[in-house]
């Protein structure tokens, strides 16, 4: 009987014991799984910024510029607001790969990328549009708001001296400029696209502007309304 006593006495002490560690349990499989989800979380936050972000420069991918530009677009016929981008080139890329080679490419993409950024206000957005190119998009600027950062930028790059592949490198930009004028995306970014080659055809570092959008065509012949039918 005294053995048995002494066993019934160590059973309240077992319960307890095995309560305790099925917390602890618990607790380690609920802080596993809550680890988890952070992590989970985390790795949802790194894809969605690659998936928007250069990986080389930082900036806006193209996606992510076409989509912020798209955006602004809509934003700016709603509430009747001014908007213009610029198409930046550049100069001579192709020769810097050549002369100093691809890494120190890839160090002028950089650091004209960092230049870039450092002329724009927080509410403009700069993205690496392909290649040595990059879109800047000013939100509520005109075509004199935008010569004026155009023209910044042109002489900020132009007075950066880029060490690249153990050399120092002068590097220019070709400027496009384009005023929104109601036109879409595409046809926005065509034209300021167009201003660029332009400049570059007249001799490169250089700020050009492109022509307003063509009107339609019965305004531009001047063709009479059409008739209602009565």
């Amino acid at each position: 009987m005294a053995a048995l006593a002494g066993r019934s006495g160590w059973l309240p002490w077992l319960a307890v014991a095995g309560f305790a560690l099925g917390g602890l349990l618990v607790v380690a499989l609920l802080s596993r799984f809550l680890l988890s989800r952070a992590r989970l979380g985390e790795a949802n936050a790194a894809l969605d910024r690659l998936s928007r972000v250069d990986a080389l420069t930082g900036l806006h991918n193209r996606r992510h510029a076409q989509e912020f530009l798209e955006g602004l677009v809509s934003a700016a016929r709603r509430h009747d607001m001014s908007l213009a981008v610029l198409v930046i080139d550049i100069d001579h890329f192709k020769q810097i790969n050549d002369t100093y080679g691809h890494q120190a490419g890839d160090e002028v993409l950089c650091a004209t990328a960092t230049t870039i950024q450092s002329m724009l206000r927080t509410e403009d957005g700069v993205g690496r549009w392909g290649g040595e190119e990059f879109l800047v998009v000013l939100a509520g600027a005109d075509r004199d708001a935008a010569a004026a950062v155009a023209a910044r930028v042109l002489e900020g790059v132009r007075a950066a001296r880029v060490l690249a592949g153990g050399e120092t490198v002068g590097v220019t930009v070709t400027i496009g400029v384009a005023e929104w004028a109601g036109d879409s995306v595409d046809e926005l970014v065509g034209r300021a696209d167009g201003a660029l080659y332009a400049g570059k055809a007249t001799g490169r570092d250089i700020v050009a502007f492109a022509a307003p959008p063509a009107p339609p065509a019965a305004q531009r012949s001047g063709d009479p309304a059409l008739p209602s039918r009565a």
